[in-house]
């Protein structure tokens, strides 16, 4: 028996919207929506689930492309693979809310109990309260621990961890946890998200 039901992947938005909108660049997905990716096919190869749901519609537009789908092409282009029966997509949210969302209305549809969240560590508490607030249970599995665990990519993890990125990302998420702590419906959150220059719909 596998360990889950189900592998639910959550992104972390593009790294180069304005370059997009502006000077007509190819969408890049962020470092750690790519590291999600990672984790999920490693996590897919070590056969700790047949199902993966990868989350995030087209949060930078409705011309380009899903986020859920650049993950899982990117998770190919890194070597791994999966079974494209066994690999699902929640093309509508925009924030975590929303992704939740999107999975409680996949699970009506389908038959699975045993959910691993993924995501990374600064995101994870903040969506794992998301989720439980949408009534989602879920064990939860952080990027970075997933990733450190292979052999040969520990290195890469520490360079991530050292980035002024991260360190900016974990201030951002501890001020989001907060909202979500006083405003557990996340409609705050919705409204803020919505006018991220990346949220546009």
């Amino acid at each position: 028996m596998k360990d889950y039901d189900l592998m639910i992947v959550l992104g972390k938005n593009w790294s180069n919207p304005g370059g997009v909108w502006f000077r007509g660049e190819e969408p890049t997905l962020s470092v750690d929506s790519k590291l999600c990716s990672i984790a999920s096919g490693l996590l897919y190869s070590r056969g700790i689930t047949d199902n993966v749901l990868f989350c995030g519609g087209k949060t930078l537009g409705r011309q380009y492309p899903g986020e859920s789908e650049e993950m899982f092409s990117f998770m190919l282009e890194c070597g791994f693979f999966a079974n494209s029966n066994n690999v699902f997509f929640e093309r509508e949210s925009f924030d975590t809310h929303g992704n939740a969302q999107g999975v409680k209305k996949f699970l009506w549809h389908h038959d699975f109990s045993r959910l691993a969240l993924v995501a990374t560590q600064p995101h994870i508490a903040r969506a794992k309260k998301v989720f439980d607030y949408h009534d989602i249970s879920t064990d939860t599995l952080t990027v970075e621990k997933v990733i450190e665990e292979e052999r040969g990519l520990s290195s890469y993890i520490q360079d991530y961890r050292r980035s002024i990125h991260y360190r900016s990302d974990i201030m951002r998420e501890q001020v989001l946890n907060f909202v979500q702590d006083i405003n557990p419906s996340g409609s705050f959150l919705r409204f803020a998200a919505k006018a991220l220059p990346t949220r546009k719909h």
